[in-house]
């Protein structure tokens, strides 16, 4: 999902075919707690399989 961000310029969340959040690419990699929820993932998890 980083790597979608990082060349993304907007996101679409979709949950159960629904559209959940929508914006703009780089507010939503700057906010964790809302990453979190959204994706269900967090930096740290990321960074850790950027490095696997």
């Amino acid at each position: 999902m980083r790597a979608a961000v990082a060349i993304a310029d907007r996101v679409y969340v979709l949950d159960d075919g629904r559209i959940v959040y929508s914006g703009a690419a780089a507010g939503f990699a700057q906010d964790e707690e809302r990453v979190r929820a959204l994706a269900g993932a967090s930096a740290e998890t990321w960074s850790q399989a950027e490095f696997s």
